[in-house]
This record gives structure tokens, C-alpha cells and sequence, in this order.
């Protein structure tokens, strides 16, 4: 501010800005963010990227099983089982997902070879020729459908998509779009940025981190004072370049001594001081926020049984996310859409998508149960009579916790066993 113009034109300025956005001012926070500053954010900063990829990568780091009948295997299974092969659909998923959390949105569009206009549906004759995931930056979300009547009610008719190739856009019809959204808000179609609630946290801890470098490199090397001892005789300028000269070097290591006879060299205490404190609470918040215990985030085993709590807590959380957002949002809408237009053929009952229930306990846990499950097991087969009170497949299926088509293919090598004894 140069004059006293300037700094009243700055304070009412400041007056169209609420209180917190004066903080956020104060603070050298921005005050609007966009998908750009999460992507950006994402690209560059670590923690970031930990935020968003953990979740990410945990729940789809195993395949979903999708099933129609538990004894046989069906077209629909086989059809299915394909396609994720041939798309590799999970890894789709995975980047539909990263996108979704990135931004408010994402889409995955389905490319079909069809001869219609891509702004209208795809034609019955129609073959799947890819599945493309879009960031929201890139998708303009079209009219929405305000028929109350119609089952699209609420949500959009179409789509704009920018291809990045020299800004091309153009226009597709909702029946080619899922729409994908991880908790939406006060929106079907909007949800919050994973990034955006913890975003000046993220800004703090990125201060701080090259702060702390930045002090480290300035406070741990010594500075020097050089000063005339007593009774010596001012140099004369001549003799002070020299000094100066030898000083320069020293200091960047062009010579290891000085030969200043009338000077004492004397090197300033350093100064810096941990960071640790002030990160912790920085990542306290930033795990407080997003849901992920501290320990899960920065990837720490100290202390045992706390962990152990942390750990159990984060795979639970993994399970509910892929049964509510992987299944509900994703996997379900994809594989009806496909079923629709003829890629799947169409189940004769309903199907169902199962994640390993296993995945929720640690090895140390799985142990034990199996344990626990011998020695029932072990019981149950010493015990004379117990299979006349207790059927066997009741035991095997409530006690042992074996599906349906597990106790038929027990059964089923049983019966092999006793005729091959038989035979013998």
C-alpha cells in the first residue's frame, strides 16, 4: 500500500468478506477452490495422495466374486467373469473411484459401436468397445430430467465430455453414463471433495515440512563474526579484500584455514529446532477429518494392541465402504447398465456381489479362529452320537461357517472317498 487511498480502498474491500474469510485471508488460505486445486494438490503433495489412495486401493485390492447360483455356474457368471477380464474392470474401477474423490464427481462412459449418435441411446446391436473414466473438470453435467415421473428424475439427460484433445467436446446421452459419486451431500449428482475439508491442514503441514528444511539449512551451519583484535591497526582496503576474499572462500569450502594474524574469527551459535510437535498435530487433524486413524495414515505399528484396534476399525470401515460405495455405486449400476443393452446376458435370478469377508480380520485373528475351529471340529468328531443330535451339515455350516456350495463339495469328495473304498 503506497498511500492512505489504497489502504481504505484495502479495508473495504475487506468488509464484503465474512469473518472467516478474512482469517482464511490472514492465514494466506484461498478463500474458493476448484477441482483443479485438489488435482494439483494430489499430483504434488504426499500426504495428499496418502488421503485419497489408501481408502482407495484397500477396497479394491481384492476381486469382488459375482454370483447367480451358488451350485452352478451360470452364462451370466461366465459373461461377467469375462468382462472384467477383458476390460479389466477393477482396475477401472479404481481410477473412477481416485477421480470421484479428486473431485465431486466422476463418470465412467461406455463406448459402444453402434451407429447412433453418441447423444442418444446405444443401439440393441450394439458392442462394448471400452469404458473410459472422466475427471469432473472434464464433464459438464447437461439438463436434468424434471419429470417427476420419469425414473431419471432428478438427474441429468446428458453429458458433456472434454477429450483434452485441443478442447474437443461432445455430447452423450446419460444411458451411456454412470454417474459416480462417494457420499453425496445435499446432492445425488455432488458430493465433497475428500481433499477439500482438510485442505489448509494439508497447506500447514506443507509449510512446516519445508520450513523445517529451509531452518535446518540456515540454522545448522554456523555464521562467523570476524573482528580486530585489540591494539591491531586498521587495515588498510587492500588488506581487508584479502580478508574478505579468504572469509568467501571458507564459507564455500574453497579452503579449509584463514590467515587473518590481526582478526578473530568467531562462529555464531546454531539455531533450529524440531518441527515433530507441531506436525503431529497437523496430522492429528488431518486423520481426525478423514476418517483414517493415525496410525493406518502414516503407516506406524507402535504400540501393539492399539494398532491391532486401529487396524480391525480401518478393515471394517473398507468392508462397509465396498458393500455401500464399490457395490451400490459402481458394480451394480455397471454390470445393470451392461445387462441392459446386451453385453451380459440377463440373469434368470437375482445375483449378488460378495467381497472376502476374511479380508476384516488380521492374520494373528484368522489363526486363531481356524484354531478355535479344529478343536470344534476335533470335538465334534470324538463325540460318539453327536452327528445323530447335531447333523452334520448344521455343524459345518453354523459352527464351521461354511457356504452352501462348500458343505456340497465336502459331501461330494466324501462320497468319492467311500467308492474308491469300496472299489478297493
Amino acid at each position: 500500500m503506497t498511500n492512505i487511498r489504497d489502504f481504505f480502498r484495502y479495508i473495504m474491500g475487506n468488509q464484503s468478506l465474512s469473518k472467516r474469510e478474512r482469517t482464511r485471508q490472514a492465514l494466506n488460505y484461498p478463500i474458493s477452490l476448484t477441482c483443479d486445486d485438489f488435482l494439483a494438490l494430489y499430483i504434488r503433495q504426499d500426504m495428499a495422495k496418502r488421503v485419497v489412495d489408501l481408502p482407495i486401493n484397500d477396497t479394491w485390492s481384492t476381486d469382488p466374486e459375482i454370483i447367480e447360483d451358488e451350485i452352478k455356474e451360470t452364462q451370466f457368471e461366465i459373461d461377467v467373469v469375462n468382462l472384467f477380464i477383458d476390460f479389466d474392470i477393477i482396475n477401472i474401477c479404481r481410477r473412477a473411484d481416485t477421480l470421484s474423490s479428486i473431485g465431486r464427481f466422476s463418470i465412467l462412459f461406455l463406448g459402444f459401436s453402434d451407429s447412433n449418435r453418441w447423444d442418444m441411446p446405444p443401439a440393441k446391436d450394439a458392442k462394448l468397445l471400452y469404458i473410459q473414466p472422466y475427471l469432473e473438470r472434464d464433464v459438464l453435467v447437461g439438463p436434468i430430467e424434471t419429470n417427476p415421473k420419469n425414473k431419471r428424475f432428478g438427474y441429468p439427460k446428458n453429458y458433456t465430455i472434454n477429450t483434452g484433445n485441443n478442447g474437443e467436446t461432445f455430447i452423450v446421452d446419460s444411458s451411456r453414463v454412470i454417474h459416480i459419486v462417494d457420499n453425496a451431500f445435499d446432492n445425488v449428482l455432488y458430493a465433497i471433495p475428500k481433499l477439500q475439508p482438510i485442505y489448509n491442514r494439508l497447506l500447514d503441514l506443507e509449510q512446516l515440512a519445508g520450513g523445517s528444511a529451509e531452518m535446518f539449512w540456515r540454522g545448522a551451519r554456523p555464521g562467523y563474526v570476524a573482528s580486530l583484535k585489540d591494539g591491531a591497526m586498521i587495515p588498510d582496503d587492500e588488506t581487508v579484500e584479502q580478508w574478505r576474499t579468504q572469509i568467501d572462500e571458507f564459507e564455500h569450502d574453497l579452503r579449509r584455514w584463514l590467515r587473518v594474524g590481526q582478526v578473530d574469527v568467531q562462529s555464531l551459535q546454531t539455531q533450529f529446532s524440531s518441527p515433530t510437535d507441531a506436525v503431529n498435530v497437523q496430522v492429528q487433524l488431518i486423520a481426525a477429518a478423514s476418517g483414517i486413524p493415525q496410525r493406518i495414515l502414516i503407516g506406524s505399528e507402535r504400540g501393539e494392541l492399539a494398532s491391532s484396534q486401529d487396524e480391525t476399525r480401518w478393515r471394517l470401515y473398507i468392508m462397509k465402504r465396498r458393500e455401500i460405495f464399490a457395490n451400490n455405486i459402481i458394480l451394480y449400476p455397471l454390470i445393470d447398465r451392461l445387462i441392459e443393452f446386451g453385453i451380459i446376458s440377463t440373469p434368470e435370478n437375482d445375483y449378488a456381489i460378495r467381497w472376502d469377508s476374511k479380508w476384516i480380520l488380521s492374520p494373528s485373528e484368522q489363526a486363531e479362529i481356524s484354531e478355535k475351529r479344529i478343536n470344534s471340529l476335533t470335538n465334534y468328531i470324538d463325540t460318539p452320537g453327536a452327528d445323530i443330535l447335531y447333523p452334520p451339515e448344521l455343524f459345518l455350516e453354523r459352527d464351521m461357517g461354511l457356504m452352501p456350495e462348500q458343505i456340497k463339495k465336502i459331501e461330494s469328495i466324501n462320497r468319492d472317498i467311500y467308492k474308491s473304498d469300496v472299489v478297493e
